[in-house]
């Protein structure tokens, strides 16, 4: 089952480019890698929250965020399988 990953800065979700993934697992390392690569060394407890609930995106999908510099991980479950170019 393939997932669509959505990363936007919230409210702002029209700009946002979709990226797919073959797999949840690869949903939810793209999900955290964006969460630690944004990480702020600052405010460790609300981003330590975030990369547990990128962890546990379930197999029907879900977000995670507002994440603290503002933006939205979504991952929602695809129909048909993801196609490769």
């Amino acid at each position: 089952m393939a997932y669509q990953l959505i990363v936007y800065r919230h409210p702002n979700r029209a700009w946002a480019v979709p990226r797919v993934v073959d797999t949840l697992e690869e949903a939810r390392y793209e999900a955290l890698a964006h969460i630690v690569n944004s990480h702020d060394a600052a405010d460790t407890d609300d981003w330590a929250q975030c990369e547990v609930s990128a962890q546990h995106i379930p197999q029907s999908g879900g977000k995670v965020g507002p994440l603290p510099d503002g933006y939205v991980i979504e991952v929602r479950r695809l129909a048909t399988p993801a196609r490769r170019a």
